[in-house]
């Protein structure tokens, strides 16, 4: 896993001999200023925001980005329809359109993409959870089906009877911690370990006998810039050759280079979901940012806790260890768990993977999931503990 170093709570560089030395930079408000690789050949890459959080390019200067549609950056091109939803995508080489359903899902995607020319259809249940995915392309027609344990991809089916089953971390929810691969009927399958980073993106995949038979050199915002399945088929060595889990609860399309966030798309790229918070205004100001800081944060639904408290609370102007403190100001319930006038909340600063939540009297009510689902195993070990009152 390597070493890493800290700067008041967020990732300040990493060092293993994989990826050489990566170091990070941020502002005041926590979002990724640089991202630095000493290895030859990596330039560093500065990013410069505007007063929504959109990404804002050098060459372009301070031109607005109207309606936070992030319409060019560096060159990549994007074009949206009148509900915000992306419909054309243009990065070098690659152009790709799309086409979204009344519920703002994205249906079909067509064009020329890191696999060759495409064309994708997509379909989903009545949860929203994506079934299956068909895309014809040069190699022919390729059919996945996916299987769910709740909003967690369970396992993945392909048209000649190979499937992979994942398994998850218990103590982490969205964290993968090893995959069964089957052969088409072959009775036993081939199991893979997970070693992860901190936002639950897979950084190497081992087998039964510790031999590393995938790994990922992550972009900025978590695009794979490589993989080791190259060096591989070169070397006649066998490989992971598939392998798209990305940051927590995403999976990336190799026809697209997009990643399904399950309730959205999101664009490695440049760090931001493709479609608006499907939770409108309670999603924040700025309806397409993942996430201040995508090291750190993760966001496997695409959806979160705020989201389902929605106007029910408010930003208080106080902060515990660096977290930003809510305050509820009307009744409403999330899960079983009901909040009231005077109760709050706040997300742990630390692994900024779950939200602490307490009444009026400093009493805790329950650790809850960024999704807003209830951690019976951290609410049971916050039990006893005092908030810092708001």
């Amino acid at each position: 896993m390597g070493r890493r170093t800290w700067q008041q709570s967020t990732l300040a560089g990493i060092h293993d001999t994989l990826r050489g030395q990566v170091d990070y930079g941020y502002d005041a408000e926590g979002r990724l200023l640089k991202h630095y690789e000493a290895r030859q050949g990596h330039a560093s890459r500065g990013f410069r925001y505007d007063a929504a959080d959109n990404l804002v390019d050098e060459e372009q200067g301070s031109v607005a980005v109207r309606d936070n549609r992030l319409r060019q950056w560096q060159q990549l091109f994007m074009k949206y329809d009148a509900w915000g939803n992306l419909i054309r995508r243009r990065s070098g080489q690659y152009e790709q359109h799309f086409t979204w359903d009344a519920e703002n899902r994205l249906i079909t995607a067509s064009g020329s993409g890191p696999q060759g020319r495409f064309t994708a259809h997509y379909h989903y249940d009545v949860l929203g959870r994506r079934t299956r995915k068909v895309v014809n392309s040069g190699q022919g027609e390729q059919e996945t089906r996916f299987l769910w344990q709740g909003y967690r991809l369970l396992q993945e089916q392909q048209a000649n009877g190979s499937r992979q089953t994942y398994v998850y971390d218990p103590a982490e929810t969205w964290t993968p911690l090893a995959r069964i691969d089957h052969q088409q009927d072959a009775a036993q399958g081939e199991i893979f370990w997970f070693s992860t980073d901190l936002n639950g993106a897979p950084l190497e995949v081992t087998d039964a006998e510790g031999a590393v038979r995938w790994s990922g050199q992550y972009g900025s915002f978590g695009e794979v810039s490589r993989q080791t399945e190259g060096f591989y088929r070169l070397s006649g060595l066998t490989s992971l050759h598939h392998q798209p889990l990305r940051y927590a609860g995403q999976y990336a399309d190799r026809e697209t280079g997009l990643h399904y966030n399950l309730f959205r798309y999101y664009d490695p790229q440049v760090g931001w979901f493709t479609v608006q918070d499907p939770a409108g205004l309670a999603g924040g100001w700025n309806l397409y940012q993942y996430a201040p800081n995508p090291l750190g944060w993760i966001d496997p639904f695409g959806l979160s806790f705020i989201d389902i408290i929605g106007d029910a609370a408010q930003k208080t102007g106080r902060k515990y260890q660096g977290a930003e403190i809510y305050k509820v100001s009307s009744k409403v319930k999330v899960g079983d768990v009901t909040f009231k006038n005077g109760d709050y909340f706040y997300i742990d600063n630390l692994h900024k993977d779950h939200y602490e939540t307490f009444s009026s009297l400093d009493k805790s009510k329950g650790v809850f999931n960024l999704d807003g689902s209830y951690n019976e195993r951290k609410s049971a070990k916050a039990t006893k503990r005092k908030g810092p009152g708001c």
